[in-house]
């Protein structure tokens, strides 16, 4: 519909004579009564009857008062004329689709105070030929064609109190905001505002709604913006704004009870915002950078995405117990996850990716069960990809993609079945096989699964979402096979034979060695489809003089390492045999085992005191998992430093499962004296009776050799002319002179976690087995520093 204004006087022409019988109102297409003398009100005249109504024209004449609403249902009109219509005040043509330019006639109408021309296709007046309209307060020119000039007819609305103007250019000019003292509402968002904004600003003490987002503005947010007393919404986003938020807002006593929403994001803010920010409790948006969370109550978006910020997320974002939405992707931040934001219950998205973040994944992000999109990419987070994930079932999107991720892919994952848009673990150092129960993820399309530059090996599995996937989504697995585009197909049987064992250790040479242990030597090998394992080779002189013993410990190491399924434990790949030599094929873990790396000089340094718990705790949780989560308690009965290797992260795997007894209550569990030196429990050399307290006590030393650097010999020399009770009640004995000498003592936080590790350690190493705690105490103890 197009609109054209007739402000002009023209002859009348009477085209309908409401006397003739034969006309009736809904054949009418045309009323013109222009320069007819009328007067009075259009108030009665029902539109409603002229559905097929083109031109309606009574300009220059005396009429006067509200015109009904049922003109805007007229759908066919082509031609409007209501002009020198001195008296009226309001005007509004919202969300249609008129088009041509805006008559500059419509400056005649001096009464009026209201003008809404959003919504439409209207062009640029002749803004020269426009009149100055004193009166008038609202204006709306928002979502039309206009040429972005703004002109001073629009400047010199001193009693404006809204203004929405669309595809404004060049660079706002002070003497608008002087002018404009009654403003209340001033949207200018999505234009092609440039410059700074200028201070006077400041000027608009009125207004409650400030809006310049996705414009081109630049420089700082002057200081003057502190004076707006009476602002509840800032929208300042999308913009090339700089510097610091002025701290001349914390003067603001008004702003902030009533302050309930702010959006700077997509700029290039520094620094922080001012700490009263979230003193009124009110605020319930907030896209910026800040440190004083914990007072948001109310806050359910956080957007802070597309800035400079740098530094730590603050653990008090975990108060914000209404939270939605937090974007903090695309900034320097550093440092790891707080635990805390596993306290946001109603969190829906999460997207922390494009950031510097470190360490692992926090367990209580699993908390998260309301979760639909999960964005972790682009980061430097390490250890495992947390079982805990798998319990946020309305999960629509997971990307972990970019990280130091390494482990192996949970199982679990596969419960996530309302996965649809993503799942993105690439780039990583994943290893393992791909689960299986994966294949339960129906709705996740093809195209978007990927396990690209990973080191997984094993069969595919079968199933859509893997068989159908292209070549691509596997590259660079060359351990991988099965029927796959891009993998070779899998070996149906002997996939380790002796043979290529043998060829690919060169016969066992020492080239190839890595240690040698009670039941066996190690090798490195490498397989032919590039994948590194670590083989386990029976020590025997002749193939017909292995001993019982031995015999014994390699079948308990093939059962129990195809029957224990823990992230902490080493994967076993499979075994091969030849005339009575059997080869273990196992995982390769790069950085070997514990003792290397404790005693191993340079690398020990590598040790802090943060590294030391997490590995305690991770054999805590092994321990509670063997012997509480098994169908039978298992007991390890070698746990020791060669038995812990380290991968590249310094992340703690058992391994060695040839000792391994299980705990049945209806048979005798006697042994007989067999384990490392130093480790074995007092009680063994008494009664020979097998319990899981032997696994405690290995435990303590293990956990005490760790924290002190000194091996089993000198702690038990030590053990032995001292007791707990000793220690606690001799306020003389510091801890601090009994940890490993080559770090610096830990103080705060590690300190405290230290002390509480090395008691516990100290009371698994009682000589009397009734005091050693229960292994339930262990999984307590990995939880209470998460």
């Amino acid at each position: 519909m197009s609109l054209i204004f007739m402000m002009y006087s023209c002859t009348p022409v009477t085209l309908v004579s409401f006397n003739d019988e034969k006309a009736l109102p809904g054949s009418v297409s045309e009323i013109n009564l222009s320069s007819s003398s009328l007067s009075g009100r259009l108030h009665a005249l029902d539109f409603a009857s002229f559905p097929n109504l083109t031109c309606f024209n009574v300009s220059n004449n005396n009429l006067k008062g509200p015109i009904q609403s049922s003109i805007g249902n007229l759908s066919e009109l082509r031609f409007l004329g209501l002009g020198q219509l001195q008296e009226i005040q309001y005007l509004g043509f919202l969300n249609n689709s008129l088009s041509g330019s805006i008559p500059y006639q419509i400056s005649n109408l001096e009464k009026a105070w209201h003008l809404d021309f959003g919504s439409n296709y209207l062009e640029s007046p002749d803004w020269s030929k426009f009149s100055t309209m004193p009166l008038v307060s609202y204006l709306s020119l928002f979502f039309n064609l206009l040429d972005g000039k703004f002109r001073g007819f629009v400047a010199n609305c001193q009693n404006l109190t809204y203004l929405a103007y669309n595809r404004l250019s060049g660079e706002l000019l002070p003497y608008f905001f002087t002018n404009w003292r009654e403003l209340i509402s001033l949207q200018l968002q999505n234009n092609f505002i440039s410059r700074q904004i200028p201070p006077e600003i400041g000027s608009l003490t009125k207004l409650n709604y400030l809006l310049m987002y996705n414009n081109s503005l630049s420089g700082t947010i002057p200081l003057e913006v502190g004076n707006l007393t009476l602002l509840t919404y800032l929208g300042l986003s999308i913009n090339q704004l700089n510097g610091e938020v002025p701290k001349t807002i914390s003067r603001l006593a008004n702003l902030y009870p009533s302050l309930s929403a702010v959006c700077f994001s997509n700029n290039s803010f520094t620094g922080e915002l001012p700490p009263d920010l979230c003193s009124g409790f009110a605020l319930q948006y907030l896209a910026v950078e800040g440190i004083e969370w914990g007072e948001c109550k109310n806050l359910t978006k956080l957007q802070i995405d597309g800035n400079q910020i740098t530094g730590r997320i603050p653990p008090e974002l975990g108060k914000l117990s209404q939270l939605r939405v937090l974007t903090l992707h695309n900034n320097d931040l550093t440092g790891k996850i707080p635990t805390e934001m596993g306290n946001l219950g109603e969190l829906l998205s999460l997207n922390l990716s494009n950031n510097h973040l470190v360490q692992d994944i926090p367990i209580l992000l699993g908390n998260l069960a309301k979760r639909n999109y999960h964005d972790l990419s682009k980061n430097a987070m390490s250890g495992s990809i947390p079982d805990e994930q798998a319990n946020c079932e309305n999960l629509l999107s997971l990307n972990l993609s970019y990280n130091n991720l390494s482990s192996v892919i949970p199982p679990e994952l596969g419960n996530l079945l309302a996965l649809q848009i993503l799942l993105d673990p690439t780039h990583n150092s994943l290893a393992g096989s791909i689960p299986s129960n994966l294949t339960k993820l129906t709705k996740l399309k093809i195209s978007i699964f990927h396990i690209t530059t990973s080191r997984l090996t094993g069969a595919v599995p079968s199933g859509c979402l893997f068989q159908q996937a292209p070549g691509s989504a596997f590259i660079r697995n060359l351990g991988l096979c099965g029927n796959v585009t891009g993998s070779s197909p899998c070996e149906t049987s002997g996939k380790f034979t002796f043979s290529n064992i043998t060829k690919d250790t060169n016969d066992f040479s020492k080239e190839h060695h890595i240690r040698k242990g009670g039941f066996g030597s190690v090798y490195e090998a490498v397989l032919a489809n590039g994948q590194i394992v670590a083989v386990k080779k029976l020590n025997a002189l002749e193939p017909r003089n292995i001993s019982e013993v031995n015999h014994r410990s390699f079948e308990n190491e093939i059962r129990m390492s195809t029957e224990v399924r823990h992230r902490n434990v080493i994967k076993f790949h499979g075994f091969c045999s030849s005339r009575g030599c059997i080869c273990l094929v196992y995982e390769f873990v790069e950085r070997g085992s514990l003792a290397k790396v404790l005693y191993g000089g340079t690398e020990a340094a590598e040790l802090d005191w943060g590294t030391r718990v997490k590995i305690v705790q991770g054999m805590a949780h092994v321990i509670a998992y063997l012997h509480h989560n098994c169908s039978l308690p298992i007991v390890h009965w070698d746990i020791t430093l060669n038995n812990i290797l380290l991968e590249s992260n310094l992340k703690p795997w058992f391994s060695n499962f040839g000792m391994v007894r299980l705990l049945n209550s209806n048979l005798p569990n006697w042994t007989t004296m067999a384990g490392s030196y130093g480790y074995m429990a007092p009680e063994l050399a008494v009664v020979m009776r097998v319990t899981n307290k032997c696994d405690m006590y290995r435990f303590g030393v293990v956990v005490l050799e760790i924290m002190t650097g000194k091996s089993p010999r000198d702690l038990l020399s030590s053990l032995s002319m001292m007791q707990t009770s000793t220690i606690l009640e001799n306020p003389n004995l510091l801890l601090k002179d009994a940890l490993d000498p080559r770090r610096p003592p830990p103080i705060g936080q590690p300190a405290n976690k230290v002390a509480f590790i090395v008691m516990v350690a100290l009371s698994c190493t009682c000589t009397s087995p009734d005091s050693c705690p229960h292994h339930a105490f262990l999984l307590s103890l990995r939880k209470k520093f998460n």
